[in-house]
């Protein structure tokens, strides 16, 4: 009696042990992974799941542009820094109906106020002239400091000076004589494009600048870069 006790013992031991092990052989980190993987993908599928737009997705045409608006760029020439030739293309452009002209990086470079006040007075009459936005591009050694800053500016149809931005993030040893503005990003509201925000070339690169777009609700972002250009022309 004792012995056939025993021996039932020793079975419900090892029965338990048994099931214990397959236990443990199911439950391991390639099923857990496996597992995880699964949910991943069924939940994906629902997400971008076509059948039910309503909840995952818009219909496009809920967001799609009805009608486009006439842009145009004015892309800095080789060694050519002649504010007046790229005040005399950015006419053409906006006599042919383009409502946002913007300049690529730095094409002109302006030596002291008044040639400042020259081009800021010939982007002036030609955005109220055909009612269009100008974001244009200089580098600013006019400061009495000695200062060279990259500076971008956008002027609206009226006439005011929406963004006067100053590059902050700096392309190294390329701009080493450039002198870097507050990595503050310049909005402003209009009745056409909404909020506007700008920021220049390598600016670009840097998330604690960008950032601030979707903080500000920003619609249309423009960005002036030297890379429009064929060969590089940055300021040193």
């Amino acid at each position: 009696m004792i012995l056939g006790h025993d021996i039932d013992d020793n079975s419900t031991q090892t029965s338990q042990k048994f099931r214990n092990i397959k236990v443990i052989k199911l439950i391991n980190p390639v099923t857990i992974y496996f597992i995880v993987l699964f949910g991943v993908i069924v939940y994906g599928s629902f997400r971008y799941s076509t059948t039910y737009i309503p909840f995952y997705q818009r219909n496009i045409e809920s967001y799609a542009a009805h009608s486009l608006v006439k842009v145009g760029c004015v892309i800095g020439a080789n060694n050519n820094d002649e504010t007046k030739y790229y005040v005399n293309r950015t006419e053409e452009l906006a006599r042919n109906g383009s409502k946002f002209i913007l300049w690529s990086e730095a094409i002109a470079y302006i030596n002291d106020t008044t040639q400042y006040n020259e081009l800021e007075q010939g982007i002036k009459n030609i955005s109220q002239m055909y009612n269009t936005y100008i974001g244009f591009t200089y580098s600013d050694a006019s400061s009495s400091n000695g200062k060279i800053y990259n500076k971008l500016t956008v002027m609206s149809p009226n006439g005011d000076i929406l963004i006067n931005y100053a590059k902050s993030n700096l392309v190294p040893f390329v701009e080493n004589k450039v002198t870097a503005g507050p990595e503050i990003l310049q909005t402003n509201i209009t009745s056409d494009f909404g909020t506007i925000g700008g920021a220049i070339c390598f600016d670009y690169n840097f998330p604690r600048l960008i950032s601030q777009a979707s903080k500000n609700n920003v619609d249309f972002m423009i960005q002036p870069s030297d890379t429009w250009v064929s060969s590089y022309r940055y300021v040193n």
